[in-house]
């Protein structure tokens, strides 16, 4: 049964059937194939990476409307409002916000949202305390009619509500710090669609803090919840 397994010359006979031509150039082809879908693969991902990312903007309380909002020449938080589109992202540079609130101008799109983001947390502050003028649209963050929308690690403190969004969906707010508030439901979702995220966020010393009303697919998770009255 094992006549000629260990003869050198069947061995060569077998290597010889082996070595057929072109087997060479296959093996060689099919590598090239494999690189080449692999190229091709992550050229696909970084066309949908570019595609979903927009542009950057650094906001200041003192920023100027007519600025481009780079670090050195930020601009105003009205001017990014109006300016933002899906996929962009409006970087709050640390000071205290008065009389303007978050309020974007339009909604991002699944895959391309609106951020607001603290350049360090809770250190860009939204107040109508110490005298400051009170916000227009009555909050701090006013998202009624949006969709894809985040904000990301700001501070609200002594202001009428922390938050008005009736008719909104896909809002997320994460890692912000909300505290005291006078206006009847301190974050008030109203009439809302589907898909509100708020997680990682401190809430206190409002009145009745969260409200959310209508849709499905809300994600709480990870918050504080303190002091509130009624």
């Amino acid at each position: 049964a094992n006549k000629g397994a260990g003869c050198p010359e069947c061995a060569k006979k077998k290597a010889k059937k082996l070595d057929l031509p072109g087997l060479a150039f296959f093996r060689g082809e099919r590598c090239n194939m494999r690189k080449r879908a692999v190229y091709v693969g992550l050229m696909m991902l970084c066309s949908l990476m570019g595609s979903a990312a927009g542009a950057n903007y650094f906001v200041a309380p003192d920023g100027d409307n007519g600025s481009k909002g780079t670090r050195s020449a930020p601009m105003s938080l009205r001017r990014a409002n109006e300016l933002l589109q899906g996929g962009d992202v409006a970087i709050l540079l640390d000071g205290t916000y008065t009389q303007t609130p978050i309020s974007p101008r339009r909604s991002g799109t699944k895959g391309k949202r609106i951020i607001y983001r603290s350049d360090n947390r809770h250190k860009a502050v939204f107040t109508e305390g110490g005298g400051a003028e009170k916000f227009r649209g009555a909050a701090a963050i006013v998202v009624s009619g949006r969709s894809y929308v985040t904000v990301d690690g700001i501070k609200a403190v002594s202001v009428k509500r922390w938050l008005i969004g009736a008719k909104s969906s896909r809002i997320t707010l994460a890692n912000c710090h909300f505290e005291k508030s006078a206006g009847w439901i301190s974050c008030r979702f109203e009439d809302n669609g589907d898909g509100i995220r708020l997680t990682g966020n401190y809430f206190n010393e409002g009145t009745d803090l969260v409200s959310l009303d209508g849709g499905d697919g809300h994600l709480i998770e990870g918050n504080f919840f303190g002091d509130a009255t009624h």
